[in-house]
């Protein structure tokens, strides 16, 4: 599915998705599911579905804590920073894009090659769109994040108290 996706291949990758989500589930691969549930959020956040997006996206990230595999968050917490941006929630988008930087240097893993291009672009018009000060200050807001707190403004849309 992924690949289709790269290739601008819609309907392909929505035919791959949808059964490679089918057969996992039937074979309770519990630790594969995630991924899939997270192409068909990428799948639907590049149809502009964008509840249907973040409803997958939470759903994946909410798999991924059930089988403990937290390598794989910063990429549903940025897809749903991006949602939160495509509809003008730019303060949640720019603190859960500080929260994902974070947690990506504290696991060690990089931003994927084929995201990279797209990622940049979101933030440079979080940028634009907020000015270099205020930005700054809800990156740094969202870099200082507790886990809880990433939840809930992953899940939620607000900060958790």
């Amino acid at each position: 599915g992924f690949i289709a996706l790269l290739e601008d291949d819609i309907e392909k990758a929505a035919a791959l998705f949808t059964a490679s989500l089918d057969l996992l589930q039937a074979l309770q691969e519990h630790r594969l599911i995630p991924l899939t549930v997270y192409g068909l959020g990428n799948l639907a956040r590049l149809r502009k579905d964008y509840p249907l997006s973040v409803q997958l996206y939470r759903q994946s990230l909410k798999n991924i804590l059930d089988v403990e595999a937290k390598v794989e968050m910063p990429d549903r917490i940025e897809g749903i920073a991006m949602i939160y941006q495509q509809q003008d929630h730019l303060e949640c988008a720019v603190r859960l894009f500080g929260a994902s930087h974070s947690l990506r240097k504290a696991i060690g893993i990089p931003i994927p090659a084929v995201a990279r291009s797209e990622y940049d672009a979101s933030i440079k018009a979080l940028r634009t769109r907020l000015g270099g000060e205020a930005f700054a200050t809800l990156w740094d807001d969202g870099k200082k994040m507790r886990f809880e707190q990433i939840l809930t403004l992953a899940f939620e849309g607000h900060l958790a108290d």
